[in-house]
């Protein structure tokens, strides 16, 4: 919760009086005394009354959306539907990348708050850290998109990411594939989809008789020269006959590996990967993916935010969103 401006004089050891002349700039203020209150403001993520109270009514008409990057495609697709949605009701759009940087993540979300806008929609990398306390008020419009998190109370839309990878890697299996390689991109914190995803591929391994074996397990940085370096070692450093690609970021240089080595789909390696691409379709041999629902996410999202501002007292909803999975060639 946002912190009052009483508690701000007593902190900084100044009078209430003191803070408002440091946060109007009414009255000078002794150079050292207003550095000693801005300290505090920022320790305790101050907000002024004023800019709450805008943010509470809405008055700027804008939506903050707060991303990691825009490299594989599918927040594109999210971020064109919530821009669909919201332009009817003649809200605009601030959109932040952070570079899957949580400083930059933590940089962007103060910087939106102080801009007033109505509320924040973001994939957060960070899961354990309570956004709420950096908000003016504990019903600020706040939405989660394709990740949870767990220390704040908030809307979220997020995708069956456990089902579906379960589904793929027991695909994969029936087939006749027992050593089957999983490709993720690590993040700078633990995040929802890489842990439902790596337990479904796990629990599938284990519900068919099958023993995780952690050398088949390749977490790299997302890049495309990572992510073809861990395609190269699960070709020459493993005996792995099917691949299961849990990020998209990956999957085109992992695919490029394959090709580069006459590496065949799927005689020598079977392939499934997240998420689905307008060339998924198109290559010599079709790739099998996971396909998500990405306008179907960014449409809730940005439905969710604009419930959250008309009725802030309302019930937390999460949505959970049903993913595909598209058998090709590659299987």
């Amino acid at each position: 919760m946002a912190n009052s401006i009483k508690d701000i004089a007593a902190a900084a050891g100044v009078s209430v009086a003191t803070v408002s002349y440091v946060i109007n700039g009414t009255r000078p203020v002794a150079p050292k005394t207003a550095e000693r209150v801005r300290i505090v403001m920022r320790e305790l993520n101050y907000i002024p009354n004023q800019m709450a109270r805008n943010l509470r009514s809405n008055s700027t008409k804008n939506i903050a959306i707060i991303i990691q990057n825009l490299a594989n495609g599918f927040f594109n697709d999210v971020i064109d539907a919530i821009h669909e949605y919201l332009s009817p009701h003649d809200y605009t759009m601030f959109l932040s990348i952070t570079q899957d940087s949580m400083e930059e993540e933590m940089r962007a979300f103060r910087s939106m708050i102080t801009q007033q806008v109505s509320g924040i929609i973001m994939a957060p990398i960070r899961s354990n850290f309570d956004f709420k306390t950096l908000c003016p008020h504990e019903n600020y419009p706040l939405v989660f998109i394709d990740r949870t998190q767990r220390a704040t109370s908030a809307d979220s839309v997020i995708c069956n990411n456990y089902d579906i990878t379960y589904d793929a890697v027991s695909e994969l299996i029936r087939r006749g594939h027992r050593r089957i390689a999983y490709l993720c991109g690590v993040q700078p914190a633990p995040i929802s989809t890489n842990i439902d995803r790596m337990n479904a591929y796990a629990n599938a391994l284990h519900d068919h008789g099958i023993l995780l074996d952690e050398s088949l397990v390749f977490s790299h940085d997302v890049g495309a020269a990572e992510s073809y370096e861990a395609m190269r070692q699960v070709v020459e450093q493993t005996d792995a006959t099917a691949s299961f690609i849990a990020n998209g970021g990956i999957t085109a240089p992992a695919l490029q590996c394959l090709w580069d080595r006459n590496i065949s789909m799927p005689d020598r390696m079977a392939t499934i990967s997240f998420d689905e691409y307008n060339w998924s379709a198109l290559t010599k041999v079709t790739l099998s993916t996971i396909k998500q629902p990405t306008s179907e996410l960014g449409r809730n999202a940005a439905r969710l935010i604009l419930d959250r501002i008309e009725k802030p007292e309302k019930a937390y909803e999460t949505v959970v969103l049903q993913t595909e999975l598209i058998l090709r060639d590659s299987v």
